[in-house]
């Protein structure tokens, strides 16, 4: 009877082998995302249209990999308006700056950008709240009027933090050398795009 049923025992006792070694594999084979690749992976997508009575910005973004250590600080997107020599227009006048954060299909977070001298800046959290992801899945709107202004000329950029940290001073749009209330050896990367370069992919 024994023997009879000797495959019977077998079969789960290999396929639990299978499936730990198939797992095991896996996690060898699959290195964790750390913040600072989170760079490359992080979709930012940024469009302008011109109205008529100014340019109308729209910007996303998103990541889905949680990277290696969770969610913790502050994060910034900010538009400014560039010159012929890459720097901040102070001429721009920027109205109507929203930005939403979004689970699913649910708006969890919202607030309005805080207008400087070259520019716009949005401060938004990075955190889990009640099972929630807060800050990778966003977008903001701004309208901005000006002269001469070209779709060439509006920068997008994205300020990314890692750590609990002393909020940004929010006086340069360009994020050129971030100062965190003082705070030093705060990480960060920003990332740039433009509506043209995301027209020219299209």
């Amino acid at each position: 009877m024994f023997n009879g049923n000797k495959l019977v025992l077998i079969l789960p006792a290999i396929l639990m082998a299978i499936m730990f070694w198939g797992g095991y594999h896996f996690l060898g084979e699959n290195e964790t995302l750390t913040h600072e690749q989170l760079k490359e992976e992080t979709g930012l997508v940024a469009e302008a249209d011109d109205t008529g009575d100014g340019w109308l910005v729209n910007i996303n973004w998103e990541w889905a990999s949680m990277p290696d250590g969770g969610l913790y600080g502050e994060d910034y997107v900010s538009v400014a308006v560039l010159d012929e020599e890459g720097h901040a227009r102070e001429d721009i006048t920027f109205t109507d700056m929203k930005l939403e954060l979004v689970y699913g299909d649910e708006v969890i977070y919202e607030t309005e950008g805080e207008a400087v001298s070259n520019g716009v800046i949005f401060a938004y959290p990075n955190e889990i709240q009640e099972h929630q992801s807060l800050g990778n899945n966003g977008q903001a709107v701004v309208r901005l009027n000006g002269d001469e202004i070209n779709k060439e000329d509006i920068s997008i950029r994205m300020l990314h933090t890692w750590v609990n940290h002393s909020p940004l001073t929010k006086e340069d749009a360009l994020f050129s050398n971030p100062d965190f209330s003082g705070a030093a050896n705060v990480p960060y990367w920003v990332k740039e795009e433009t509506p043209a370069q995301q027209q020219s992919r299209q």
